[in-house]
């Protein structure tokens, strides 16, 4: 509703204000009420604009939009855009602008395309809440003065805005995918990141047909749609009884969605017949390598240390650095390569600020890569108990905090 009101009223912060009001109305309503009314998501939208529509004519003067209100009137449902696959991607696009910076645009997505608080936001980006509310006021505002088309871009400008929107859909899907225990928040974020995702998927399928969109965009969206979808077929698995995260290559793999599995395999051979590799396609195949723990029973690590090394050519970032690291000692268990594979994540460790996701991973890396090593001397048992300590302190789920005491429970001191 947030981003229908924004494309049409083209105003971002007079949209919220009207969706607030419109809510603030509705809690004023009693329950005989609303029985009354046959469309809840309607009559809010008519609340919000019959709002918007006062401002603008307490403000003395009347707009292009003003002939909304008679259609409102009939039609509660009427807003263009509000919840239409055009609008929602309309939306996305809009807010990776390239005016902005990608910060601004993850974070503009995050909260008009998302519905993400100002409070959850700051968290994901490890700033303050009102650093985040300066920082998107000015990107709103920015926005709204450049002349921005509140619409979807021709399909000649989509190229250079892909990587931002499929970056955006990727942060929601996370917020729930690093809070699988979260409840109802945790999963309307993946529900909202997978439809946005077939959405793109749809509307780049139909302008592929046409050759107005490129092989590799093409490509890349399937990849993302595959890699999303074979997270979500893992979900029911990642926590056991006590609401404890249960590890990917510990899961039961009789709990895992094999429809979902194969959706995600049917896009991925479409990708590859594209022969566009990119990273999204790479990560997509990573998971479905351990995918196929299901039918084989083990782990395919020889093939899964490929495409690690594939990735690498696209993705050299320091999570995908770390998953090549701990990937290599499993399909080449040496004590040589143990060695040089601590010693890249130490320096992932030591480069990376504290208090970040890469240095969670890192002293989980470092953990299991201790425990790898030949136990010479209880100095190295005492290594792994020290990461696992100091990544206790990074852990902000309870689902991760509950498997981590676990393992500090079945340490030596």
């Amino acid at each position: 509703m947030l981003a229908g009101l924004v494309l049409r009223f083209k105003r971002f912060d007079l949209a919220e204000e009207a969706l607030s009001h419109a809510f603030e109305q509705a809690l004023r309503l009693t329950e005989r009420d609303w029985q009354a009314i046959s469309s809840p998501r309607g009559w809010l939208m008519r609340c919000a604009q019959n709002y918007l529509l006062d401002q603008h004519r307490r403000a003395g003067f009347l707009t292009e939009h003003s002939h909304t209100n008679s259609a409102s009137d009939s039609d509660p449902d009427s807003c263009p855009d509000s919840g239409s696959d055009s609008g929602r991607l309309a939306m996305l696009f809009l807010c990776a602008h390239p005016s902005l910076s990608p910060d601004s645009q993850a974070m503009l997505m995050l909260r008009f395309c998302a519905g993400l608080s100002i409070e959850r936001i700051a968290q994901s980006f490890f700033q303050a809440p009102d650093a985040v509310r300066r920082r998107l006021h000015r990107a709103k505002t920015k926005l709204e003065q450049s002349g921005a088309r509140f619409a979807l871009p021709a399909p000649d400008l989509w190229p250079a805005r892909l990587p931002p929107v499929c970056s955006a859909i990727e942060i929601i899907y996370n917020r729930s995918y690093s809070d699988v225990g979260g409840g109802h928040e945790a999963d309307a974020c993946a529900r909202e990141a997978e439809q946005l995702c077939l959405q793109l998927l749809d509307q780049l399928a139909r302008r592929h047909t046409g050759n107005a969109v490129q092989p590799s965009a093409l490509a890349e969206v399937l990849g993302l749609c595959a890699l999303i979808v074979l997270a979500e077929s893992r979900r029911l698995a990642r926590l056991d009884a006590d609401a404890c995260m249960i590890p990917l290559d510990q899961q039961d793999t009789q709990r895992w969605d094999l429809l979902r599995i194969r959706q995600a395999a049917h896009w991925l051979q479409l990708a590859a017949s594209l022969k566009q590799p990119g990273k999204y396609q790479l990560r997509a195949l990573i998971s479905a390598h351990h995918a196929r723990r299901h039918e084989l029973g083990v782990t395919p690590w020889s093939e899964l240390l490929v495409a690690h090394q594939r990735l690498q050519q696209f993705d050299a970032s320091p999570m995908a650095r770390i998953n090549h690291a701990l990937c290599y000692v499993k399909a080449r268990p040496d004590q040589r390569g143990l060695l040089e594979a601590q010693q890249e994540v130490l320096a992932l460790y030591h480069a990376e600020p504290k208090a970040t996701p890469i240095t969670l991973a890192c002293c989980l890396a470092l953990a299991e890569l201790a425990s790898a090593l030949p136990r010479k001397s209880n100095a190295q048992a005492n290594t792994r108990r020290d990461w696992l300590q100091r990544a206790r302190a990074q852990i902000t789920t309870d689902a991760e905090r509950r498997w981590l005491e676990k393992q500090l429970a079945t340490e030596p001191d």
